[in-house]
């Protein structure tokens, strides 16, 4: 029994999560930080929360928040961890965007 309930808990705890290619891009400020091909990774629970990772070292996170996104990115120097915050971003297309920010994957 002891066995069936660790197999149970690793099968919930671990989600298929796999990253697509994409052509993607994130600006911050006036400056495109990634605006290339990139990997898109869904996360959540289907909400349509997104990563999206570029080849140069930038990421940035999408998290759905009502009909918004709250975004953050993991900055210039390219940070182990997003904590950079991108605000609150509205849909626009394929693109996520502020007034200081767009996030987008095609």
């Amino acid at each position: 029994m002891k066995i069936l309930i660790a197999m149970l808990a690793v099968a919930l705890s671990t989600s298929a999560v796999h990253a697509k290619t994409a052509k993607c891009e994130l600006t911050v400020e006036g400056q495109k930080y990634i605006d290339s091909q990139c990997e898109f990774t869904a996360i959540g629970d289907g909400d349509g929360s997104f990563i999206i990772t570029g080849s140069n070292g930038y990421f940035a996170y999408a998290n759905r928040d009502g009909d918004q996104m709250k975004g953050s990115w993991n900055g210039p120097d390219r940070d182990s961890k997003a904590h950079w915050d991108l605000g609150m971003l509205s849909r626009e297309g394929a693109c996520w965007v502020n007034q200081t920010a767009r996030v987008c994957a095609w």
